[in-house]
């Protein structure tokens, strides 16, 4: 499934404007809908659940000239040219009132640009019947209609999305390039930097695929004002990507930490108790941080000289390079830095990592 169908289908907030712009065309005789992103995707899934519901509607689309006079043109389309009066009223108020424009739906783009259909249309709703036609008016920008009016129903995308439909969107466009923990970590990269944009979402994550999608930002930048804004803002971008790491891979450093002293327990127990070089006492190997793993067991001189062997106390080079990695790394997202991309890559391929079991 492609991301922008599944960005009306799938998440929340979305899918539920979507539903509900279909039931409200149907007690409504005017939606008025801020443009959202993927647009054309909400257009065709919008007309089929109408099609669906009523298979005889005649669906006007893309065919509606904003910069027309509405009355006059909605009065040729429907053939009703010659059958009108302007001593019966108004164009808007005889169209409703004699139910000309029923079965047919009109949508209508660019409205912000041609406020004339926006008023036709709330004269029109306001004498509209439930078996009369429908218009779909289609903005950008501002609202170009103030305060409520009757019969017609508004829709804006920001009144039904969430963070949680950004990363859940997120998700599903890295997870089709990406897996476990690459995948996640994508995913909350993406959904950081483009903000409410599903669009720049699904690109990013095309990005992904080719390699560190923060080098394809300076790029796009003038084609997305959100990229534009990170752009000029690096310290911004740089906390977008700390706090990714600080979701992802710092979680991932704690369940290393908690392998390794697993795996070199029974060593890391003979020197317990202690108290570190701050004074907290330290009863068991769980109460061991990185920093006390590292100097005061797998770089103490004394041991080494005891007991060390062709890896130091580390049992295998393997074992000895994945701690230099989370050591590193574990001190640089602590004190807020970031880590390169090409390294997080390589600590969130150690998942399963597993250090080497033995006796010491």
């Amino acid at each position: 499934m492609e991301p922008a169908e599944f960005w009306w289908l799938h998440v929340s907030g979305p899918a539920r404007m979507l539903n509900e712009a279909v039931e409200a065309s149907w007690r409504h005789r005017v939606l008025l809908i801020e443009e959202p992103p993927c647009f054309p995707d909400f257009r065709n899934l919008f007309i089929d659940r109408l099609l669906q519901e009523d298979g005889t509607l005649n669906v006007y689309d893309d065919a509606v000239p904003g910069w027309e006079d509405p009355g006059e043109w909605l009065l040729r389309a429907s053939g009703r040219e010659m059958d009108y009066h302007p001593l019966d009223g108004s164009p808007a108020e005889v169209l409703a009132k004699r139910n000309w424009l029923a079965g047919r739906v009109y949508v209508v783009n660019d409205v912000h640009e041609h406020t004339t259909w926006v008023n036709f249309a709330v004269e029109y709703a306001r004498h509209g019947t439930p078996d009369n036609g429908l218009m779909v008016l289609v903005f950008r920008g501002e609202n170009p209609l103030q305060g409520v009016r009757r019969g017609v129903a508004v829709f804006r995308l920001a009144d039904y999305l969430t963070a949680y439909d950004m990363q859940w969107f997120a998700a599903y466009c890295a997870s089709r390039t990406a897996s476990g923990l690459v995948r996640d970590y994508y995913a909350q990269l993406l959904a950081r930097i483009a903000g409410p944009d599903p669009e720049l979402c699904a690109k990013l994550a095309e990005a992904c695929a080719q390699g560190n999608p923060l080098d394809a930002l300076e790029a796009w930048a003038d084609e997305h004002s959100e990229l534009q804004r990170l752009a000029d803002d690096p310290k911004r971008l740089e906390s977008i990507v700390w706090e990714a790491q600080l979701q992802i891979v710092f979680p991932l450093l704690e369940r290393l930490r908690r392998r390794f002293i697993d795996a070199y327990r029974e060593g890391l127990q003979q020197l317990l108790p202690k108290r570190d070089d701050y004074g907290n006492l330290l009863r068991k190997p769980e109460d061991m941080e990185l920093r006390h793993l590292m100097h005061d067991y797998f770089n103490n001189k004394e041991l080494l000289a005891q007991v060390g062997g062709p890896h130091g106390m580390f049992r295998s080079a393997e074992d000895l390079r994945v701690f230099g990695l989370i050591y590193k790394a574990r001190n640089r997202i602590a004190h807020m830095k970031t880590l390169n991309h090409a390294d997080v890559l390589e600590l969130l391929e150690l998942d399963a990592y597993e250090p080497t079991r033995g006796r010491d």
